[in-house]
């Protein structure tokens, strides 16, 4: 058993040396076994190669979670914000096909925004006065359990979402429509427009 590199049998180079793993793991268990614990202690049981730590050196961001519909997180917005140019950056994971992820009005035109995810895809629908003025659509099998970046962008004449950092998932609009949120911003599942 190999864990965070891809090895080859009876060898001890990985096969794939760019995607071996870099980050922290906790809570490693085989077959009852605390393999942490194990390594820590230079258990003959186990063998570490590698640079290796025993503590995360890296920042470990905190992840919220929304048990129920009616959960949110709202936020002012920023005067900093109500600039040319809007980017909202955001990371989630779900088993669900279908949630709301981000909501905002928008002091322009009127209307509302809606970050969500339907049949497992990203989509972000622009809407006024209950008539879609626009949607996009990109990503798919997004309910699957592993965490997944989403940024929206804005421009003057150009916005844009992209999933996991892949311009092949990114979604984008030449029309005018400048994305400037007004109020506040809903994280979950509320929604007042």
């Amino acid at each position: 058993l190999s864990v965070a590199a891809v090895q080859s049998h009876g060898l001890l180079t990985p096969i794939l040396p760019n995607r071996n793993f870099h980050g922290c793991l906790e809570n490693l268990l085989y077959n009852d076994l605390n393999l942490i614990k194990l390594a820590k202690q230079n258990s003959p049981q186990v063998t570490a190669v590698g640079n290796m730590t025993f503590s995360c050196s890296e920042p470990v961001s905190v992840a919220m979670t929304f048990t129920d519909s009616r959960s949110f997180l709202q936020l002012p917005v920023l005067t900093s914000w109500l600039s040319r140019t809007v980017s909202i950056a955001l990371q989630f994971r779900t088993w669900n096909k279908a949630g709301l992820l981000l909501t905002f009005g928008l002091q322009q035109q009127e209307g509302s925004a809606f970050l969500y995810l339907s049949e497992a895809r990203l989509r972000l629908q622009i809407s006024r006065a209950g008539n879609t003025l626009l949607e996009l659509s990109t990503g798919s099998g997004l309910n699957d359990g592993q965490w997944h970046s989403v940024e929206l962008k804005s421009m003057e004449s150009h916005l844009s979402i992209t999933v996991d950092r892949d311009e092949g998932a990114t979604a984008h609009t030449s029309i005018p429509l400048l994305l400037t949120p007004d109020g506040q911003l809903f994280f979950g599942g509320k929604s007042k427009y």
